[in-house]
């Protein structure tokens, strides 16, 4: 599955349409930290480790995810969640 065009690809759109645009462009620092979550995704791939892959893939995003709501909130895109706070905490 490593060596797959599909799961690169599917990869690719999951990853570069959170934000719309460029998006490694617009989200600071993103772009390393997309590289080094891939390179252990890939790892854990190889090795045959779908578990862990799992836990990289979804450890990367979840970094990525942080970054954007910094980026939102540095902008005043966010507003107020169900309880009452700021996007931030």
């Amino acid at each position: 599955m490593a060596k797959s065009r599909r799961v690169n690809a599917l990869a690719r759109v999951m990853a570069t349409s959170i934000v719309p645009g460029n998006f490694f462009a617009e989200v600071p620092g993103v772009m390393a930290m997309h590289k080094r979550g891939m390179r252990a995704v890939m790892r854990a791939m190889k090795a045959g480790d779908g578990e862990a892959a799992e836990r990289e893939f979804a450890k990367m995003l979840r970094h990525e995810a942080e970054n954007v709501v910094e980026l939102l909130a540095s902008r005043q895109l966010l507003g107020p969640g169900p309880d009452g706070e700021d996007a931030k905490g």
